[in-house]
């Protein structure tokens, strides 16, 4: 499989066939064009990642560190998010160790205030009468005492 690093900003020179020149070019990853010396001049379309078109691999770093690219994503959706004062961020040299940094970040500002709790209904049958009895439903057990078909709300983590 054949690779083409790239950066945000720039282009390269790359070998490509004609197949593989019109699929990079129908994805609309990057950009294709022919040179007079029968290679291909293959440029970003403003998109960073990693692709797989045709049998190439198209790796596109961002012009800026990736955990900062991250954190500008983070506040892509709300505008009113953006903040003046600055932020120390370290550099990671891959997406995969940036991206569980910032999964890792926010379960912990998820997990600030504890584990969220709830109530839930659960039907079950117990020797023991508690909450409701579904009184339907122990018909069917034709006349047993135990055990009860009750129904019953249970404060739990797992909600």
């Amino acid at each position: 499989m054949a690779l083409i690093e790239l950066e945000e900003l720039g282009g390269k020179t790359a070998a490509l066939t004609d197949a593989q020149a019109a699929a990079l070019a129908a994805s609309g990853v990057v950009r294709v064009s022919r040179r007079r010396s029968g290679t291909w001049e293959v440029e970003p379309c403003g998109k960073v990642g990693v692709a797989r078109v045709a049998g190439v691999e198209i790796r596109i770093t961002p012009k800026i560190p990736i955990r900062r690219l991250l954190f500008l994503i983070g506040y892509a959706r709300d505008q009113g998010g953006w903040r003046d004062e600055d932020v120390e961020l370290a550099d990671f040299p891959d997406l995969v160790p940036a991206a569980a940094h910032a999964f890792a970040r926010q379960a912990e500002r998820a997990l600030a205030g504890g584990v969220l709790q709830g109530y839930r209904t659960v039907d079950d049958a117990l020797p023991v009468v508690r909450g409701r009895i579904r009184q339907r439903d122990q018909v069917r057990r034709w006349g047993l005492p135990a055990p009860v078909e009750v129904s019953y709300d249970d404060f739990s983590v797992d909600i």
